[in-house]
C-alpha cells in the first residue's frame, strides 16, 4: 500500500492511499490528536512533526496490516521588508529595501538587499527549503529634502519714467532656478519687458 502526501499550502497537506476493495481503514497519530476512520483522511494541519499511522484490515479474512507516515513541520516563517533608503526624487532609482526572514527551513530564497527601486509599494516573497512561503511589504517615498536654488535675484533698484509717462518699461535678465530634482516650474510675477505704473514699488 502506498501513500500520497501533496502539500495543499503552508499549513496544510493532503494523505491519500491507493485503492483495495474489502478493506477498512484506522488512523491515528503521534503525537496524538488524529483519528479517521476514511480511506482517505484528507486534508492534515499539523504544528509539529506529526507521523500518521494506518490499520488496514481485511474484511473478509481478518488479516490486518500498519503503515506510516509523516510529515515534517518547519518553524513559522516570517518575512519582513525594512526601508533602507528612500528615493531621493520622483523617478529616481536609489530606493532600497532589505528583506529579512525568521524561521522557515533553510536554504531561503528571496532575501537581501532590493536595490535600483523608484517610489512605489513593493511585495516580496521568500520562500524556504520545504516550499513553505511568506511575504512583506513596504512603500518607497520620495525623501527630497533640498531645497532649490535661486541665482542671479535682482537688487532693488530705482527707474525714472519718460516725461509724460504714467509708467515704465523694464527690462532686466530673468533670475534662474535649480534643484537636486530639477526644475518643474518657474514663476515671477512679472517678466521682463512690463510696464510698472509710477506708483508700482515692487517686483
Amino acid at each position: 500500500m502506498e501513500f500520497d502526501i501533496e502539500n495543499v499550502d503552508d499549513e496544510n497537506w493532503s494523505i491519500t492511499i491507493g485503492t483495495e476493495d474489502g478493506l477498512t481503514y484506522t488512523w491515528t497519530s503521534t503525537p496524538s490528536g488524529f483519528s479517521s476512520s476514511l480511506q482517505d483522511p484528507g486534508a492534515v494541519s499539523p504544528t509539529v512533526n506529526t507521523d500518521y499511522h494506518v490499520t488496514y484490515t481485511n474484511t473478509v479474512t481478518g488479516c490486518t496490516a500498519t503503515s506510516t507516515t509523516s510529515v515534517l513541520v518547519g518553524p513559522a516563517l516570517t518575512a519582513s521588508c525594512a526601508i533602507v533608503t528612500n528615493a531621493s526624487c520622483f523617478g529616481s532609482t536609489d530606493g532600497e529595501i532589505d528583506v529579512t526572514a525568521v524561521g522557515g527551513t533553510a536554504p531561503l530564497t528571496g532575501t537581501g538587499l532590493q536595490s535600483g527601486l523608484t517610489n512605489g509599494t513593493y511585495t516580496y516573497t521568500v520562500t524556504d527549503d520545504i516550499g513553505c512561503t511568506s511575504t512583506c511589504s513596504s512603500t518607497i517615498t520620495v525623501a527630497d529634502n533640498v531645497d532649490p536654488v535661486f541665482s542671479g535675484c535682482l537688487a532693488s533698484f530705482s527707474i525714472n519714467n519718460d516725461p509724460g509717462m504714467c509708467g515704465q518699461f523694464v527690462s532686466w535678465t530673468d533670475p534662474t532656478a535649480s534643484d537636486n530634482c530639477s526644475v518643474s516650474s518657474f514663476t515671477q510675477s512679472f517678466p521682463s519687458g512690463s510696464i510698472f505704473p509710477n506708483w508700482y514699488d515692487k517686483l
